[in-house]
């Protein structure tokens, strides 16, 4: 009878540390609604940022006193979101909208928005294996790609030389914190614990994370993006830590940031 007693107990112990081993927050039904709240806000950025430019604009007109041509402020106002300085300014505006509303969609009664996102330290060994990891990565892309022998498309070309601290900040600093949190760090958490398991969360968000550049990059880059954001999952699902993928995004872009916008290299 006590045996079968300290059975049961053994087996209601292991069920209650397996439930609580597995997370099941957030929910993929809510992350979906998430995903779509932060592509809102990042279209909402940039008409912010148009909206201001369109006052200043205004208010210059009236100092001259000439008349607002609402045709051509239109087409000035998308030309200066293409400018350095207006794609810095809708990233820091981005930063500014969506990352607090990825803290609070994280944030349970249950479980903090840290935990939901996977925001912990990792040890500098295991670190410094995936930064070696991720060299072999960059030798081969950049192969690749330098035997593809492709022209700039408009979003390289706008990039390329011009030498923009803030331009190279929002590449290195701002789109990998706002990325991998997403990414990495929130959809990951409510994929990766359901049917799709591991390589399914992987390959889904390493193909959304691509598709979200399609707009800036032809299709031989954006092969090499997927395979680095397959990369940067294995990093996250490894090392249990979104910071991990982060400091793998930011590397990545700052080699990038230094050969285009500073040196002017065509790889």
């Amino acid at each position: 009878m006590n045996d079968a007693i300290n059975i049961s107990e053994a087996v209601n112990t292991a069920v209650e540390s397996s439930l609580q081993s597995t997370p099941n927050l957030p929910h993929v039904a809510s992350s979906v609604g998430w995903l779509i709240v932060f592509v809102f806000l990042s279209g909402l950025s940039g008409i912010l940022y148009g909206f201001y430019f369109g006052i200043q604009e205004g208010y210059s007109a009236a100092a001259h006193h000439t008349n607002v041509d609402a045709t051509a402020l239109g087409a000035q106002i998308k030309s200066n979101l293409e400018t350095p300085m207006g794609r810095t300014a809708t990233a820091v505006l981005q930063f500014i909208c969506i990352v607090p509303v990825i803290f609070f969609a994280a944030k349970f009664p249950s479980q903090s928005a840290m935990e939901t996102l996977a925001i912990k330290k990792v040890p500098l060994n295991i670190a410094g294996r995936w930064v070696l990891y991720f060299v072999g990565y960059w030798l081969l892309s950049t192969m690749f790609l330098y035997f593809m022998k492709m022209p700039d498309g408009a979003f390289l070309q706008s990039l390329r030389g011009t030498k923009h601290l803030g331009l190279a900040i929002t590449i290195v600093v701002i789109a990998p914190i706002i990325e991998e949190l997403i990414f990495r760090g929130y959809l990951y958490k409510a994929w990766r614990y359901t049917r799709l398991g591991f390589i399914g969360a992987l390959v889904l968000i390493s193909a959304l994370f691509a598709a979200i550049h399609a707009g800036q990059y032809q299709w031989p880059i954006l092969l090499v993006l997927f395979c680095f954001a397959l990369l940067i999952g294995a990093a996250r699902e490894k090392t249990g830590s979104v910071l991990m993928p982060m400091l793998l995004h930011g590397l990545n872009n700052a080699i990038a940031a230094i050969l285009l916008i500073y040196l002017n290299v065509n790889i």
